[in-house]
């Protein structure tokens, strides 16, 4: 190989690795720092106020590549993750420069090299996605105490204002913390139509959305929100029954679709490692890549068209 080329391969990887393993070190004493300054103030393990990313209150962008920079910066804002997007896509990319050169060190193939870099770099990206799915459940899961909460403070005669403020001292995270954001913004002035508005950005549940809903036609219009919120409860609860239901179901054909989807790539993998003059006929002929771009395309529709019919809109 080039020794010019190698030496500009292993400066950026130096350069990648510096820059990933300082940022996260910048977190970490960070994170420590924080978490020293809310045992004084007899909130440890909670996330501060000051410290909740306000990327949802930003506007959408207008160009396409402003849109995708928006949505990786809200996918590792609700990942819960202590962590900066230039951080996550840094770390992103040693991923795959770690992947990407242990290969090409191995085998010595660009091929394979640029395979292994993108799959290394796919696999953060992942558990970030797996990361934010879980939080958002966690929060359908905390949504139904939140709103019997709710209407006991109610009962209890406090306004609305109080009663989000009680539910952000008394709820845990994840959800706790929005509420306590909420609160935050009524007191510095906000309305309560606009923080219901930030909190249903940040908080992107259906179920959410209603809470505000109902919220706001109560302040307009006035009626009895304690009956309500515990209707709203009740109804929450039975969606998260059915959804629980609904998934073990379909727990087999969601499997079995994952198993098939990922046969064909491993496959290709193997004879890539194991059989790399075997496996270089489908790159070295125009023939071969439209087998594998065809390939493909077909797998990722099937498995479209699969989980399509998995899912639920209850």
């Amino acid at each position: 190989m080039n020794p010019d080329l190698m030496a500009l391969l292993v400066f950026g990887f130096a350069a990648c690795l510096i820059a990933a393993v300082g940022l996260l070190a910048r977190d970490v004493f960070g994170r420590a720092r924080r978490q020293a300054e809310e045992r004084v103030s007899g909130r440890l393990g909670e996330t501060g106020i000051s410290q909740l990313p306000t990327i949802f209150d930003e506007p959408p962008a207008r160009s396409w590549l402003g849109r995708l920079d928006q949505r990786f910066n809200r996918l590792v804002a609700e990942t819960g993750l202590e962590m900066e997007p230039a951080g996550a896509f840094l770390l992103m990319i040693l991923c795959g420069l770690v992947l990407g050169g242990s290969l090409f060190v191995w085998r010595e193939q660009i091929l394979l090299a640029i395979g292994g870099m993108a799959a290394g770099m796919v696999v953060p990206l992942v558990y970030m996605v797996i990361r934010r799915n879980r939080r958002r459940r966690a929060m359908q899961e905390q949504l139904p105490d939140v709103l019997d909460l709710l209407a006991r403070g109610v009962r209890a005669g406090e306004s609305i204002d109080q009663a989000i403020a009680l539910v952000g001292e008394d709820s845990p995270p994840p959800l706790g913390i929005e509420f306590r954001r909420c609160a935050r913004q009524m007191e510095m002035g906000l309305s309560l139509q606009a923080a219901m508005r930030s909190l249903v950005r940040r908080v992107p549940l259906m179920e959410a959305r209603i809470m505000a809903s109902a919220l706001l036609v109560q302040r307009a219009s006035g009626g009895n929100l304690a009956t309500t919120m515990e209707r709203l409860a009740a109804v929450v609860r039975d969606r998260l029954s059915y959804r629980r239901q609904f998934r073990a179901t379909t727990a087999a054909g969601r499997y079995g679709a994952t198993l098939i989807a990922l046969v064909a790539p491993l496959v290709l993998a193997v004879m890539a490692i194991w059989q790399p003059d075997y496996a270089a006929n489908f790159f070295r002929e125009p023939f071969g890549w439209i087998l594998i771009g065809t390939a493909f395309v077909l797998n990722l529709l099937g498995v479209l068209w699969v989980f399509s019919m998995l899912r639920t809109d209850y």
